[in-house]
């Protein structure tokens, strides 16, 4: 079954977003603890340069109220506010039972704001509500076309979110595997050499041999 490819745009970032919140806070968490172990101070720095983010600042409650709390692209509010405005417009595909997991996820993050509390342990259910949600897509959605784009979107986003930080290529090329079966039934909205130059990387390398090339083909594999 088809869809719309506003629809189907919708659906691949809401894929993409709520990948990119459960990979923030995790690699946030172990960041923020590598930073309070002696030697290891400048830990959330190269969190924020695996992530391109400027203006970061050393101190580091100041650094999590802002990463945490501030509407701005790279920071968790805004991937949230991204996450809640695609789920809003998809209700019907989705169902009410699956977008109410968005919705806990944003009154949590709120919540935290509201009281300044920057224990990122606090935000464990936002984890939480994340696998929640994918697991009542797996059993309230039907549609072969929905599932297609809102798991590439998924899988786009951990490749780009976990090669930059380092995940062994195995795991990665698992993720592309994956993902490849789901584009030959989206074929319409794939960039086909996009395709062939990630296919190279995944099934013909052992590591990745350009990390800029690769995200610059990854982020330009769906046409939306």
């Amino acid at each position: 079954m088809t869809i719309s490819p506003a629809k189907a745009n919708h659906l691949y970032w809401l894929g993409r977003y709520a990948e990119r919140v459960s990979a923030q806070l995790h690699f946030l968490r172990h960041y923020y603890d590598l930073c309070l172990d002696e030697g290891h101070e400048d830990a959330l720095l190269q969190y924020c340069s695996k992530l391109n983010l400027a203006n970061c600042p050393l101190d580091r409650d100041l650094f999590l109220v802002q990463h945490l709390f501030d509407n701005r692209p790279g920071c968790l509010r805004h991937t949230l506010n991204c996450l809640n405005d695609n789920s809003i417009v998809l209700r019907e595909e989705l169902t009410t039972n699956t977008i109410a997991y968005v919705n806990l996820c944003v009154a949590t993050l709120k919540h935290s704001d509201h009281k300044k509390d920057v224990n990122i342990n606090s935000l464990q259910p936002i984890s939480d509500y994340i696998l929640a949600f994918w697991g009542s897509v797996l059993q309230y959605v039907t549609n072969g076309a929905t599932l297609d784009m809102l798991f590439i979107g998924k899988r786009v986003e951990f490749i780009d979110m976990y090669s930059r930080f380092g995940e062994k290529h195995s795991r990665l090329a698992a993720e592309w595997r994956n993902m490849d079966r789901r584009l030959d039934r989206q074929s319409f909205l794939v960039n086909k050499d996009s395709r062939m130059a990630l296919r190279e990387i995944f099934f013909e390398h052992e590591s990745i041999p350009d990390q800029n090339a690769m995200l610059a083909a990854l982020n330009s594999l769906i046409s939306v």
